[in-house]
């Protein structure tokens, strides 16, 4: 991991020519004042304020600087997230839920956003609902923010 460090740089707005996860680039972003942060600001705080509210929910988040790193770059999925605690209670029940990314670590695909909700039904009658979900849900949305919510199943 490498650290920059600038004392009294005024008016410096962006990492040029230095390729860094836009995760890390928004905790940087917030220990600057406000008069020299920049507008992404605003996505930051949308992230801050929905992970907030999921973790209100019943829900962990694991690796939340993976997470908060997705959601800066699929940024239509933030307001998505808020609805999900109401779908998983409708469809599946109340239920704990665990948010994450998941990434290959060999393979050159793109990360994905996984959301396990932990549940008592049997097998068949969760995968039922969840199908349920996927199809009253997720896939007549035709958003492929939601699209990118990988809804999992973990059985207690």
């Amino acid at each position: 991991m490498t650290t920059l460090a600038m004392d009294y740089q005024m008016g410096f707005m962006g990492l040029d020519s230095v390729f860094t996860p836009s995760a890390y680039v928004r905790t940087w972003n917030r220990s600057l004042g406000v008069p020299l942060s920049p507008s992404s600001a605003s996505i930051s705080a949308s992230i801050d304020r929905v992970l907030t509210f999921v973790v209100s929910q019943n829900a962990v988040i694991e690796d939340q600087l993976a997470v908060e790193d997705f959601l800066a770059n699929k940024s239509g999925v933030v307001a998505h997230l808020y609805s999900v605690p109401e779908k998983i209670a409708y469809y599946i029940g109340k239920s704990k839920m665990k948010l994450g990314v998941f990434s290959e670590p060999d393979g050159y695909e793109a990360p994905e956003l996984y959301l396990e909700v932990e549940t008592s039904l049997s097998p068949e009658e969760a995968n039922q609902r969840l199908s349920t979900l996927n199809r009253e849900w997720i896939l007549t949305s035709n958003d492929e923010d939601l699209i990118a919510l990988n809804v999992t199943l973990k059985f207690a």
